[in-house]
């Protein structure tokens, strides 16, 4: 069903796609807990704005670093070997396929864009704006994340992720030189490889024909994605509606820092992520404002609200173009 939010200014209007209540048999499918007293709170109304440019510019400095292999578009072949047949997937990954408008094209590589928004970083605690920006490569297996929030809002706080062939790593900095926090353990791998099928669930749908990628069906609307990179298997349970739009998708691969455990070592947390809005780009179709929850035994706690800006988002660059 569709809800107009709260009255506001013509030129800031954004309308937003609310989720129905979803059934039992859902929320138990999605991993679902019952909320609590403990449940954070939720982010103040935030409006699309145009990301960082020096985001961007530690983007750049991340992507050259992680030397990644990727010249962006490929050339069109000119032999006349035939083409493999395309695998069988389930109805329901067909109709995503086909809403995302990835059938009829070539395959894209690369794909960039900016995101701004807010975000919490413990349960109850205080929303603050950030930006990020974030390359993702096909044919590397690449995933590269920077995101910019104000401690105590006037010390930049910059993290840096990245999965690169097999290896992934989490740091957050101060002024991004002055280490906070960096772990490249190799569940921190997984938790990134994750993050880069999430991504290519929402923006790169053509990734998704690998041979590497299993889709299993659950119903009419829902369906199970599982990826292997390496010796890595990650999965996520994607639920859509009857026109294929991926309206939810959870995980158990994250990791996140226990903030309910003393020393707040890392732990796998069950992750969900809610698509709010699509929107045609180059042709093709993306998300431009997703919300993200970590499912935790205390209750939930929604910790992102994020917005894409359309015109920050490119395809098929090489990585030095990014």
């Amino acid at each position: 069903m569709f809800h107009r939010p709260r009255t506001t200014p013509a030129h800031l209007e954004h309308r937003v796609l609310t989720l129905a209540p979803m059934s039992t048999k859902t929320d138990r499918l999605l991993g679902d807990v019952e909320e609590t007293s403990r449940r954070s709170s939720r982010p103040p109304p935030s409006v699309p704005r145009t990301p960082a440019p020096s985001v961007h510019a530690t983007l750049r400095k991340e992507v050259e670093n992680a030397e990644l292999t990727t010249i962006g578009l490929r050339p069109p072949t000119w032999d006349d070997t035939p083409t493999e047949p395309t695998r069988s997937v389930p109805a329901c990954v067909e109709r995503y396929f086909d809403y995302m408008r990835a059938r009829g094209r070539e395959d894209d590589t690369t794909v960039r864009l900016g995101m701004t928004g807010m975000t919490c970083p413990s349960p109850g605690g205080s929303w603050i704006k950030c930006d990020a920006w974030q390359f993702a490569s096909v044919d590397d297996v690449a995933r590269v994340f920077v995101m910019r929030r104000w401690f105590a809002g006037v010390l930049p706080l910059v993290e840096r992720d990245t999965y690169v062939r097999g290896h992934g790593a989490m740091r957050v900095g101060l002024f991004r030189y002055l280490p906070v926090t960096e772990a490249d353990t190799a569940d921190i791998a997984r938790a990134e490889l994750s993050s880069y099928l999430a991504e290519a669930l929402m923006f790169l749908p053509g990734a998704l024909r690998s041979r590497a990628i299993d889709f299993t069906e659950i119903d009419a609307t829902a369906f199970h994605v599982q990826l292997t990179d390496r010796d890595m298997t990650v999965s996520y349970t994607v639920l859509c509606d009857e026109r294929g739009v991926i309206r939810r998708m959870t995980t158990g691969d994250r990791l996140m820092k226990d903030p309910y455990a003393k020393g707040h070592p890392w732990v796998a947390r069950r992750w969900s992520a809610s698509v709010r809005d699509w929107r045609p780009v180059h042709g093709r179709r993306i998300p431009t404002r997703m919300t993200a929850t970590w499912n935790l035994p205390e209750g939930d706690f929604p910790y992102a609200d994020l917005f894409v800006d359309p015109s920050t988002v490119a395809f098929n660059l090489a990585s030095r173009q990014c």
